[in-house]
């Protein structure tokens, strides 16, 4: 029976008072079982030893805004000084995700397990002997007997594998590995069954002081809540895999008796078709004409190679445990997956999903643990799951996990978020990777027929909780395969963006899929949220395509004050950053028609200016919004004005050409115009005035925000394209320019007179006066009658500041920091 107590605490937490707050409430909720004094508190890791010492105390407790690994070296910290004190963390972001209350309730749960441990290791290796406290510990343990004796078998097996391996290229393969990193998704499931049927038995009159206690395992032995425990099966999986066994997929390899072929056949396509389970291949499907053996052997053993080296890597690295994917998991969820919405977090299951897309996932959420070696295991996670897209797609194409909607749709996740990860990277050769496969994305939906109409609209209803539950996961996982799609025309107007590449303006505009199911059903966090939000939302009519809204946009005829109900469906963010995509791909699908033929009959650039106009006003006046998400979608709908207006990406490349700057953030093309020409459009076009104000509206937009929404995917590149801005003005010898308190946005894209008939009296409207006072002045004298002058040093000063806070997250925001240090001292040009 362990005692009542008293049982000395100490806490680490910044927090004082809160900690003894909180401690408090435990130890009231506790006193009819114990007696818990909470005798010190520590602000920083550096106090631990000291109060340790003085207070003796039997528990100590890390609180949850330490990681993982902060607070391993806390109870290191503790444990040698007090070899028998009572260990725990609290799991980190507890009270930042969910509240003092679940604090308290998660360590009244919990205290009694911690107290009640009363040291005994009972547990042991059958193996080798040693003990351990807990039976998942062994279970750890054991698996290091189980990699040795794996190598001795592959050692065994790579003689028997080569003489079987002619057997094996005649006989039909059914399954291939999704990876050479690690077997199928089923492999996670295969290790957490194994461990579930492990049994142990207490080994009795042992003395357990005495056994060595092996450091790579202290960490595991303490009470880490894992919200994924399967993190354990997954680590496991990346450092155990069998390299040998690794296949090029069914039909690859040639036979060995091949028939001669005469000559190559020109104009092979290599399109594979959309791949039913119940089909079975040509074996030829995959074969390249003109093949040879040791050539495919080759590029097998290459891959092999390839794939070993980066899970080398993986293995290197000192920080890579459960804990770790666990934490970038939590991460990627609180910090990405929130504003960029595509995985469904309530019905989420480790599981059921492939190791390439849990990888990837993990590998973005590394971005926000804010340390320099978790961007660097985020970066192998990345590779590895690179990898084994691109050697196992094939596979993946096949895959449908237990809700999947349909086959292949993990392929089609595990690739945009790949890309995500990559298009942000500061390593050029992932810039460079995200750029050359963001089509396969819509390749793989194509060849899995993703692209069929689908509908948002409510199941049936249910007979009972658990078809209700069902109905529930059914839902979100058609709603999570649409938001994967959607997401790809997200991301490929981004990489066009970036790699110079004129965007697919006609993929866009034609894009049938039907909107987003509204925000607050897809994060419903039970069925009856999730039902309520289902009901208001049917309420609101029939379901659109964005087809339909683009040709709502592009009407000609507009009923004045009148919102047509395809233009009010749009309520998701994540639709409007979508159609604001398609609106600058036509952007740029314009200026290449201008500087080449083409037969293509796409909407001109002022047909493209009422529309943005048309979303500006949708913006603030109809699609309901928090103000957060309306300042977001606000500041990309600025960026888009902004390259309308001055094509950002030309005026940067002649920038960085005339200081010699070399630069890999975009691709650029040689325009065949210089800085001088960009000078004079300054000096002479309302345009340049008209993208100056999109520039400062973007910047204090940006300053709207709240601090946790200023470093999301999106920022960067807007920023940045400000910056440019500033930076040509700078070159012409523009210090400073006042800028009208308020603008009338409409009017820097549509003339006057169509201004004025759209508004009807805009000389009552101040802003439109103060706007066309600004765009008629010149604006080289400061006119404090006209508004606050914006000093631009400083204002660069302040761009690369925040740029300093996106380089935490954001790779791609440490080169444009690097630019803009430099920019920074920019001297006017000679005339």
């Amino acid at each position: 029976m362990t005692s009542r107590g008293p049982w000395r605490l100490v806490t680490v937490n910044t927090a004082p008072e809160r900690a003894k707050k909180l401690i408090g409430r435990v130890a009231e909720a506790l006193k009819d079982r114990y007696d818990i004094q909470h005798v010190a508190n520590c602000s920083s890791i550096d106090e631990v030893e000291d109060a340790v010492k003085e207070q003796q105390p039997n528990i100590l407790f890390s609180a949850s805004m330490w990681t993982a690994e902060e607070s391993a070296r806390i109870h290191q910290i503790a444990r040698s000084v007090v070899p028998d004190i009572k260990l725990y963390g609290i799991p980190e972001g507890l009270q930042v995700k969910y509240g003092p209350d679940a604090i308290v309730q998660h360590l009244v749960e919990n205290v009694p397990k911690v107290i009640e441990d009363t040291g005994a290791k009972p547990f042991a290796c059958r193996i080798c002997g040693r003990q351990f406290s807990r039976p998942d510990s062994v279970t750890r343990h054991q698996r290091t007997h189980t990699q040795v004796e794996q190598q001795q078998h592959r050692q065994q097996q790579q003689g028997q594998r080569q003489e079987n391996d002619q057997q094996q290229q005649q006989e039909p393969q059914d399954v291939w590995p999704l990876s050479p990193s690690m077997s199928d998704y089923a492999s996670i499931r295969s290790v957490t069954e194994q461990n579930q049927s492990i049994s142990y038995e207490p080994v009795p009159g042992i003395n357990t002081d005495s056994m060595f206690v092996d450091p790579a395992l202290s960490s595991s032995e303490l009470n880490v809540h894992l919200e994924w425990p399967d993190a354990e099966a997954l680590l496991h999986s990346i450092v155990t895999f069998d390299w040998g066994s690794l296949t090029l997929p069914p039909g690859s390899m040639p036979a060995a008796q091949l028939r001669q072929q005469t000559a190559p056949q020109p104009n092979i396509s290599y399109d594979v078709q959309s791949v039913d389970v119940g089909q079975t291949q040509d074996p030829e499907q995959l074969s390249p004409v003109n093949g040879s053996r040791d050539a495919i052997q080759s590029l097998s053993d290459m891959i092999t190679s390839l794939s070993q080296n980066v899970t080398s890597a993986a293995k290197s690295l000192p920080e890579l445990n459960p804990a770790f994917l666990d934490s970038c998991l939590q991460a990627y969820f609180s910090h990405f997956n929130i504003y960029f919405p595509i995985l469904h977090r309530p019905t989420f299951v480790f599981r059921d999903c492939s190791p390439s897309l849990i990888l990837n996932a993990i590998a973005l959420g590394s971005l926000f643990i804010g340390t320099d070696d978790a961007v660097s295991e985020g970066e192998v996670l990345w590779r590895l799951a690179h990898t084994a897209v691109a050697t196992a797609w094939t596979a993946l194409l096949r895959h449908q996990g237990p809700y999947d909607s349909h086959r292949g749709v993990q392929l089609v996740l595990t690739a945009l978020l790949g890309q995500c990860y990559a298009v942000m990277s500061e390593n050029t050769d992932l810039k460079l990777t995200s750029q050359v496969f963001h089509s396969l994305g819509f390749n793989w939906a194509n060849q899995n027929n993703l692209y069929r109409p689908s509908s948002s609209q409510q199941p049936a209803l249910s007979a009972g909780e658990v078809s209700d539950e069902r109905a529930w996961k059914e839902w979100a996982a058609e709603e999570v395969y649409h938001r994967a799609l959607i997401g790809h025309y997200i991301l490929d107007g981004h990489l066009s963006y970036l790699s110079g590449q004129p965007g697919a303006a006609t993929l866009h505009a034609t894009n049938s899929l039907r909107l987003s199911a509204c925000s607050k059903a897809f994060e419903a966090l039970d069925t009856q949220e999730w039902r309520l939000a289902l009901d208001q939302e049917q309420s609101q009519g029939p379901t659109f395509s964005f087809s339909d809204i683009y040709h709502e946009l592009f009407a000609t005829i507009h009923p004045d004050n009148e919102v047509s109900p395809c233009l009010r469906s749009l309520n998701a963010p994540l639709d409007v950053r979508v159609v604001l995509e398609c609106l600058h791909a036509l952007v740029r699908e314009n200026r290449e028609i201008q500087s080449s033929k083409s037969i293509v009959k796409i909407p001109t650039l002022p047909e493209v200016k009422q529309a943005l106009v048309r979303v500006f006003q949708l913006l603030n006046d109809t699609w309901s919004f928090d103000d957060t998400e309306r300042l977001e979608l606000v500041i990309r709908w600025h960026f888009v004005c902004l390259d309308l207006l001055c094509n950002s990406i030309k005026l940067f490349d002649q920038i960085c050409r005339h200081l010699q700057i070399d630069q890999h953030i975009f691709k650029t093309k040689n325009s065949g115009s210089d800085l001088k020409d960009s000078m004079q459009w300054i000096g002479g076009s309302t345009d340049a005035k008209c993208a100056f104000l999109h520039a400062v509206a973007i910047q204090d937009t940006v300053n709207q925000l709240p601090f946790n929404r200023t470093n999301t995917f999106w920022m960067p590149i807007p920023i940045f394209a400000a910056s440019t801005i500033y930076s040509l003005f700078r070159l012409s010898g523009i210090k400073s320019v006042s800028v009208p308190a308020v603008v009338h946005w409409e009017s820097t894209l549509i003339d006057r007179p169509n201004i004025r008939e759209a508004s009807g009296s805009p000389d009552q409207d101040v802003s439109w006066k103060k706007t066309q006072s600004f765009l008629s002045s010149n604006w080289r004298k400061t006119n404090y009658a006209l508004g606050p002058a914006r000093n631009l040093p400083f204002e660069m000063k302040k761009i690369q500041t925040m740029m300093h806070g996106l380089a935490i997250q954001w790779g791609v925001a440490v080169e444009m920091e690097t630019i803009l240090s430099q920019l920074e001292t920019l001297e006017p040009l000679e005339d």
